[in-house]
């Protein structure tokens, strides 16, 4: 009882004499024990990972974003091992759907579905007997869908070959080079206004206290691309003068008959008579412009330009147009008291477009 008692301290505690030497003998055979174990489990996988021979990956489209790409990778074991898995990188932003591989060279071998995720595609395998060393491999992908930016050096895909662990891998030589199947083409088509007077001066000669006035016309041409249209004003904001005596403007119309001296006009328009396609607006006289196109009653001018006076309005569209034909008939009387000499005045047109 005693023995036992003892030879159960010296185990627990091994603090003195025999006991100690025992304690020690016995951490010194656990530890050869170890080191034998961890031997049997570094024999499973080779020490280190080695290059693989022969890395391609061709795509069947290159161009940024298509759709339905199948890559395909090529290459030649370096170590042999019973393969778990293949990995293969990717660009980033490329995408991998309804995925159907093909493989050769994987003999009894089942390929599993690809995944992909960060960047890696991965494609599980199981059944495979050892793979040796120098096998030729060819994996093709279906399903991808490339990545939308175009590389500005050619992409050098990584490919690994995996059993329990990492076995083998190497980069692709080569590269695929992702580009850009498309032009975007960007047209901007500048605000358009074309206006045209072919009369800058005009000359009259009424026989004062003649019934029938003096005409002379003013063919003015308006095209745009504005496609709220535009509105074209006219004035005389100074009159008809030879210095000492006026002829004064209709106001706002009225008859020019050689009883009176006066000054008036009237219009006529023609919508889109340029060439080529035909705008989109209606063109429209306003006021007492499309009141008194013909006949003796004659209009105006306005004293300013401003769209809101009286007359000053003569003709708006409300598209576009490829060209308005406006002419304006200019046309004066003198009575028989008017004084002769030498008038002038100046009209001017405003031309206010909507884009």
């Amino acid at each position: 009882m005693r023995h036992s008692r003892m030879g159960t301290l010296v185990t627990a505690v091994g603090l003195r004499g025999k006991a100690k030497k025992t304690f020690r003998a016995a951490a010194a055979t656990a530890t050869v024990s170890v080191l034998t174990l961890a031997s049997v489990t570094l024999s499973v996988s080779p020490a280190s990972a080695a290059t693989l021979d022969d890395v391609t990956m061709t795509v069947s489209n290159n161009a940024t974003s298509a759709t339905g790409a199948t890559y395909t990778w090529n290459f030649t074991t370096k170590t042999a091992g019973t393969l778990t898995s293949l990995t293969f990188t990717v660009p980033a932003l490329t995408t991998l759907t309804t995925p159907a591989p093909t493989a050769y060279g994987l003999t009894s071998c089942t390929v599993g579905t690809p995944t992909l995720a960060s960047n890696t595609v991965t494609v599980p395998l199981t059944g495979c007997p050892s793979v040796a060393a120098s096998t030729p491999v060819s994996l093709a992908i279906s399903g991808f869908t490339n990545t939308s930016a175009a590389t500005t050096t050619a992409f050098a895909s990584t490919a690994s070959t995996v059993a329990t662990t990492a076995l083998d891998s190497g980069t692709a030589t080569g590269g695929v080079n992702f580009n850009a199947n498309t032009t975007t083409v960007n047209v901007v088509v500048p605000e358009s206004l074309s206006f045209t007077n072919a009369n800058t001066a005009i000359t009259l000669l009424p026989v004062p206290g003649n019934s029938t006035p003096a005409k002379s016309a003013v063919k003015l041409t308006v095209a745009t691309n504005a496609q709220g249209g535009y509105s074209l004003a006219s004035c005389m904001t100074t009159g008809i003068t030879d210095g000492s005596h006026p002829i004064l403007q209709l106001a706002p119309t009225g008859s020019l008959n050689g009883m009176t001296t006066a000054f008036g006009a009237q219009a006529s328009v023609v919508p889109n008579n340029g060439s080529g396609t035909v705008g989109t607006g209606t063109t429209a006289l306003q006021g007492a412009w499309d009141t008194y196109q013909t006949g003796t009653t004659y209009v105006g001018y306005a004293p300013d330009c401003i769209l809101s006076t009286t007359n000053a309005k003569v003709v708006t569209n409300d598209g576009t147009t490829n060209g308005d034909d406006l002419t304006l008939t200019n046309a004066v009387s003198a009575d028989a008291v008017q004084p002769n000499g030498d008038y002038t005045g100046i009209i001017t047109y405003q031309l206010t477009p909507s884009y």
